[in-house]
Formats: structure tokens, sequence, C-alpha cells
């Protein structure tokens, strides 16, 4: 069964079909694991060795991301489905962080909000590890406002494309590599003292 014909997982407010939750953007989905497809068996790999339904995600969710797994109810996914579904997982700076994982052809994406503020780096950071291998580069997007989509004021996305690499700025093109935070300081407080 393709996706788009899906009627069991809907938006509790509006007649479009979901993966979850309310707080992300709503988009067609799916609530099987992001493993699944409708032909796991002829499932190819792409130019860079990964699976195009969403390979490098991790296949097995980290045990604090399962469990806070939503399990009942309409944005229900079973134990064990990966890192697709609804999840509701205390975050580092103390808020509960409402999570969405789900895999698009050709996106793998995770939606990240809190009750009352956008989620902060550090919280980010977390959800990103939790999702992905620590090294994975990930990426947060700033669309052009003609294709804005902001069904939520305090949700952030994380997004993978699945059949090609992110390209990245060398390193010292964002700073001093291997300068940490406090060491950085001291060295722009000494540069706006001689200037």
């Amino acid at each position: 069964m393709n996706d788009a014909g899906r009627t069991d997982v809907l938006h509790p407010s509006k007649s479009v079909q979901m993966i979850s939750g309310s707080w992300g953007r709503p988009c067609q989905g799916t609530s099987r694991s992001m493993y699944e497809s409708d032909n796991t068996a002829g499932a190819g790999c792409n130019s860079i060795g990964q699976n195009e339904e969403g390979g490098r995600m991790r296949k097995q969710s980290v045990e604090r991301l399962e469990a806070g797994r939503v399990r009942d109810g309409r944005f229900a996914t079973a134990p064990g489905s990966g890192p697709s579904g609804l999840f509701f997982v205390q975050g580092p700076c103390g808020c509960q962080l409402k999570i969405v994982g789900f895999v698009r052809p050709g996106w793998e994406h995770v939606s990240v909000s809190t009750p009352r503020r956008s989620p902060n780096w550090e919280e980010m950071c977390f959800a990103k590890d939790m999702f992905w291998d620590e090294e994975e580069c990930v990426m947060q997007l700033h669309p052009p406002h003609s294709q804005y989509v902001n069904n939520s004021r305090y949700c952030l996305h994380l997004w993978r494309p699945t059949r090609q690499v992110i390209p990245m700025p060398p390193a010292a093109f964002v700073g001093i590599v291997g300068l940490g935070p406090s060491e950085a300081a001291i060295l722009f407080a000494q540069m706006s003292a001689t200037s």
C-alpha cells in the first residue's frame, strides 16, 4: 500500500494525513517503521551506500527515546519501530521535548518542540544525537519566505537528505579549530583590547 492512500492516521483537527502530532508541520505519512517500504526486498542503496528509505538514522531507538514513545491513541507507534513515531522526552535543560521522527522519499526529518519556547541549541543537539550518529551531519533550514510553513510557534526541524551528502564549509571558516569557548573568549578580549 502506498502512503498516499492511508486514512488511519489523521490530524485531530484537520482532514490531512499525518505521521504524528500537531506541533510540527502536517504532512502525509505513515506510522510504520522507517525501515519498512512498500518493497523492502527491492530497496536500493544510493551512491553513498545508504538505504534510500533512511539508511543513516539509527535503526534502534536510544533507550531514552524508546521510553518516551507514544504507544496508545491516534499517534501511537509500536515499540521497537525504530526512530519513527511521536516521543515525549525530558530534555537536557529541564523542559519536556515533543519529538516526531520520520522519513520521506529522499529525506529524514525530526521535529522538536516545547510547550512555551523554541528548543535551544543544546536541546536540538540532544535530539539529533538520539536519531543520528554524533558524526552524522544534519541541518536546520531557513527557506525562502515564500516557502515558509509555520504550524507551530515553538517547533524546529532537523533534516538530512538521503540521496546526497550535505556540503559543509571547512571548519576553519566557522572559527579557530581546537580552541574552546573559554580560550576563545580570552583571545577575543585580547583582540578587543588592542583595537
